[in-house]
């Protein structure tokens, strides 16, 4: 049975969680030798592999996040300037659509293919980005 957590000094604590850490990065960097400390602690294996996958797994899934958000912004922005073009060209024939009606037949084009409120959040973000206030006039 383990030692509750209240016996342990916090140096010791403190050690311990950089001991382990730094076993998590040297398996992650390939450079884990068979320590006489996975026989001496039970579970110390598992908890440094655990840590060393999680830490894998959140650095691939920062690097996907960060291409998604930036493809979804620039997505966003042609959005927004094909729907000003667009409004701008309606206003000169004096011919009066809604936002959302605008924003659903931009959302329907091959390009971008979203359905009817993901085009409209899509629009907004953009305008916003861009300066707008991301709501229709026309």
């Amino acid at each position: 049975m383990p030692a509750a957590p209240a016996t342990l000094s916090d140096a010791a604590l403190a050690a311990a969680v950089v001991a382990i850490q730094q076993l998590a990065e040297a398996k992650r960097e390939g450079a884990l030798e068979e320590s006489a400390w996975f026989d001496a602690v039970p579970g110390l294996r598992r908890t440094v592999h655990e840590i060393a996958l999680g830490q894998t797994y959140a650095e691939i899934q920062a690097g996907r996040w960060g291409k998604r958000s930036r493809e979804k912004r620039q997505r966003n922005a042609a959005m927004a300037r094909e729907f000003r073009r667009r409004q701008l060209a309606c206003e000169l024939r004096n011919e009066r659509i809604s936002f959302g009606d605008l924003a659903i037949q931009i959302g329907r084009l091959p390009e971008f293919s979203l359905r009817r409120s993901a085009a409209i959040d899509a629009i907004r973000r953009g305008l916003q980005c861009a300066g707008h206030s991301g709501r229709g006039s026309a």
